[in-house]
């Protein structure tokens, strides 16, 4: 590890959170107040909603078109992509495979280190921003904005020096949120956590105005208005997991006595929640233990696998009361460092930084609501251009890896192969299609690639009309 890998932070441990952005995710359903919206006249960009992704509706993070390519590649392992078409006479300094945020955060750097080159970043997706995806929605006159995907920027504070630095070239400063994030709606219109039991598991569509998992360092919920023993029971549940049930959530006090309260982090951390329920809290029913699986998606596995630390202190499933550490945070700062539309926005600035033209203003308030035009983004001419609807299936160096002085790389757009030559490339999609697009690799390498197992995100945004005084509801 040299001083550049260092100043980029890879040095430092990878928290829980950042592991889990990086290769796995959860699903999620929520109802989100009115003010994290921006809430206005239809934009002009809306009223182009021919070609302005974020109008569309349905599944939009792997869409229709995106992945067909992709799967032929590397599920059929498909070769040949009939004539290849050159897409592009230059020569590019730099190819950026995937428009995602480190995508875009590549070009950016690169960009700034050397002001003229020429940059072509390729994404298969209709929109760039990878899991940071913008959703809006045009009602009664008025667009509604939200996010689909990547919601906020959690612990700036801790970031690397790079990460700030990036954050800064493309004018983001944390510190607005202190006052532009409303962290008491939630409390002020009495809106709670809830548990939805589902009719094809339990026998019956049942909604408890009670939350089994404490989000309260996530969002500030109101408190619920049912006691813990009055929501246990309106679930539709046995006897024997109402029981144990009720014990869990009411439980306090260190029952791991026979681990020192100094060392039982490092504990939990080593053990599944089930054996930690099992083992320490006398919890057996197979109901019970049916329902809090339920309720693991945001880790991707399940509670014999998960462990007991993450899922207690940064989901709030219950039973850190029954230890020492009852009562720390999964986060250090608040959860507030987000805009209207989640991540997107931050995607959006660094394609405003790289192509101006794409969208008026400077600031991080102005982008919310900056109308951007599609149509500039692959502009003959310009330094910076971002190539949609175009799947990249290899990239190969133009000679001998060891002193070739360019690499050429083949994308797939509608049926039609094209290829592009660069002096320098950037993989910044998904791992796992790494070594089918790089045949050149080393086996070790590609191996590497192989371990880190991508889980799929479904996160929903609703529009409801909310009567029912509920702010988040758990699917079981």
């Amino acid at each position: 590890m040299d001083k550049t890998d260092r100043r980029l932070g890879m040095q430092q441990a990878i928290s829980r959170r950042d592991f889990i952005n990086g290769v796995a995710a959860a699903t999620a359903s929520g109802l989100v107040p009115g003010t994290a919206f921006a809430n206005l006249p239809v934009t002009a960009s809306a009223a182009s909603a021919g070609n302005y992704p974020p109008l569309q509706s349905g599944l939009r993070g792997s869409h229709r078109g995106s992945f067909e390519v992709a799967h032929q590649l590397m599920w059929a392992g498909r070769q040949d992509w009939g004539r290849i078409d050159t897409a592009d006479a230059e020569v590019y300094d730099l190819v950026v495979v995937g428009a995602g945020i480190s995508g875009l955060a590549s070009a950016h750097t690169f960009k700034k280190q050397y002001p003229g080159a020429r940059v072509l970043i390729l994404d298969n997706h209709d929109d760039f921003g990878g899991h940071a995806k913008r959703n809006e929605f045009a009602i009664k006159g008025k667009t509604v904005i939200g996010y689909g995907g990547a919601q906020a920027l959690e612990n700036p504070g801790e970031y690397s020096a790079f990460s700030k630095q990036i954050l800064s070239d493309i004018g983001v400063d944390t510190s607005r949120f202190n006052t532009a994030y409303d962290r008491e709606f939630f409390r002020r219109h009495r809106l709670c956590g809830a548990t939805f039991f589902a009719e094809s598991r339990f026998g019956t569509n049942h909604l408890v105005r009670y939350p089994l998992m404490d989000y309260t360092w996530f969002v500030p919920f109101a408190q619920p208005p049912l006691s813990t023993k009055e929501a246990v029971q309106q679930m539709p549940l046995g006897q024997s997991a109402r029981r144990e049930l009720l014990m869990l959530l009411e439980i306090k006090g260190d029952h791991l006595t026979e681990v020192p309260a100094a060392e039982q982090q490092d504990y939990l951390s080593r053990i599944s929640y089930r054996d930690f329920l099992e083992r320490h809290l006398g919890v057996h029913d197979k109901e019970l233990l049916s329902v809090l699986q339920g309720l693991t998606c945001d880790e991707a596995v399940s509670i014999e696998v998960v462990p007991a630390l993450n899922i207690m202190v940064y989901l709030g499933l219950p039973g850190l009361n029954a230890t020492a550490l009852a009562g720390i945070n999964a986060t250090r700062e608040p959860y507030i460092y987000h805009f209207p539309d989640g991540n997107a926005s931050i995607a959006r600035l660094l394609v405003r930084k790289m192509i101006p033209r794409v969208a008026p203003g400077s600031t991080m308030d102005d982008i919310v609501l900056a109308p951007f035009d599609y149509s500039r983004l692959d502009e003959r001419g310009s330094d910076v251009r971002i190539r949609l609807n175009s799947t990249v299936v290899r990239a190969v160096h133009n000679g001998d890896p060891q002193s070739a002085k360019d690499v050429s790389i083949t994308y797939v757009r509608g049926e039609q192969a094209f290829k592009v030559t660069a002096r320098s490339c950037v993989m910044a999609g998904y791992n796992a299609m790494i070594p089918r697009i790089c045949p050149e690799l080393p086996e070790k390498q590609k191996a590497a690639l192989a371990l880190a197992v991508k889980c799929p995100i479904l996160s929903i945004t609703h529009m409801l009309s909310n009567k029912a005084g509920i702010a988040r509801v758990q699917f079981d």
